[in-house]
């Protein structure tokens, strides 16, 4: 025998949820996220979701946040990845695997020597071709 609406049930926890998460102290939500995951959050933090949970017995309160890190990832003109890089995942880098054996490490080094050579030259390229465009742009302003 139904006594209420469910959809009236399920809104009301709804409105709860989002008045939970309004009411939240968010300087303290990013301080434990930092202490746990070793993440600085910005201003990004967003509460998406939410819903009523038990936890160990009691009623507790779920709440699902989306943020956004920023990164840098560089690619070379034959699209393979140079590098990446994030300020706030640094700390968080997974070490690099070691070699098992010596030439595995050779292989890695040539590798690793490889990757500074072609940023080298992108960035050589890069500072040519900026010189170009600074150069045709002060010939069309002198034109």
């Amino acid at each position: 025998m139904e006594i209420i609406n469910p959809d009236i049930i399920q809104s009301g926890e709804r409105k709860l949820i989002r008045f939970i998460a309004k009411q939240l102290d968010w300087h303290s939500v990013r301080q434990s996220i930092k202490e746990t995951y070793n993440v600085a959050v910005n201003e990004s933090l967003e509460h998406k979701s939410g819903k009523i949970v038990s936890h160990e017995g009691d009623v507790a309160y779920q709440l699902d946040f989306d943020f956004k890190v920023n990164l840098s990832l560089l690619l070379a003109r034959d699209g393979q990845q140079v590098w990446i890089d994030s300020p706030e995942l640094n700390s968080r880098r997974v070490p690099a695997e070691q070699p098992s054996d010596s030439s595995q490490a050779g292989e890695i080094s040539s590798q690793a020597g490889e990757m500074d050579a072609r940023k080298e030259a992108m960035d050589a390229e890069s500072s040519k071709r900026a010189s170009e465009i600074a150069q045709m742009i002060s010939d069309i302003n002198n034109g």
